[in-house]
């Protein structure tokens, strides 16, 4: 792939975000997804496990002691009062970095953000994408093409993504596919208002960190969720939404956010 280039000289193109708790079974799949991203340009994924009470830290730290160069110059683990956090390069994509944050008390349960621990590497980026730990992406090139989308256009805030419905208790795949929507084009905002629960998938979201600068106060509120981020993209500038499957999207799955909200409700 030819080298893409940045107007912001910043050390990562994109920063993914993955919270993760309680994943064991899934979580594999969502680091899969990231490490397999085939980029013309450096990426950085966050994954920040909320002390998990199963197997899910033990999964991660297998996954990255296998696929992770622990041992380059560029790699260290840190110990800190929150959290134990360990940083290293793909072993064979060069272009892939993974950040793991430990917490050691479950911040959930205690309504404490944990967006603070994803501020360093996010601070060095330009783009922000989104994958929760029991959701994956199954397309390698869905980092490249929308960045070479929001590369293009300047005012293009976001690109989405068409994706997989998959039932866990049902063993069931679907596809999300709108009736309105069946080619790659940009949304209307009345289309973004009207957005039914998955017609988008949080995990196919890739945004401008700019576009948090001047965000709202109530961002500010834990768990706004991620329909008022689509619509203040919207209303910012342009969001582009491609056709193509690149996510999946798991539902009832034991242990998700969504599961979580509604029980706390």
């Amino acid at each position: 792939m030819e080298k893409q280039t940045s107007d912001i000289e910043d050390k990562y193109m994109v920063c993914t975000r993955c919270y993760t708790y309680n994943h064991e079974h899934y979580i594999k799949d969502a680091l899969d997804g990231f490490a397999m991203q085939q980029t013309s340009f450096p990426v950085v994924t966050v994954v920040v496990d909320d002390a998990s009470t199963d197997k899910t830290p033990e999964v991660i730290r297998c996954y990255v002691a296998e696929n992770f160069d622990l041992s380059s110059s560029d790699s260290y683990e840190r110990d800190t009062d929150y959290a134990h956090i360990t940083y290293a390069p793909h072993k064979t994509n060069k272009q892939c970095w993974f950040t793991v944050v430990y917490l050691k008390e479950n911040h959930y349960s205690q309504r404490k953000p944990k967006y603070l621990y994803i501020k360093e590497w996010l601070d060095d980026s330009k783009y922000f994408a989104i994958c929760e730990g029991d959701d994956y992406w199954n397309d390698p090139l869905k980092l490249q093409k929308q960045i070479q989308i929001l590369e293009k256009h300047n005012d293009c805030t976001m690109v989405l993504s068409n994706g997989f419905l998959f039932y866990e208790d049902k063993k069931i795949t679907f596809p999300i596919n709108p009736v309105s929507i069946k080619d790659s084009r940009y949304l209307t905002i009345s289309e973004v208002l009207r957005e039914k629960g998955g017609m988008f998938p949080t995990a196919s979201m890739c945004y401008r960190k700019a576009i948090l600068q001047d965000k709202p106060l109530f961002f500010n509120v834990p768990y706004v969720g991620d329909r008022p981020l689509r619509m203040w993209c919207a209303i910012q500038g342009k969001i582009f939404y491609d056709s193509a499957p690149m996510v999946t999207y798991r539902k009832a799955v034991s242990g998700s956010f969504t599961e979580r909200i509604r029980n706390s409700q």
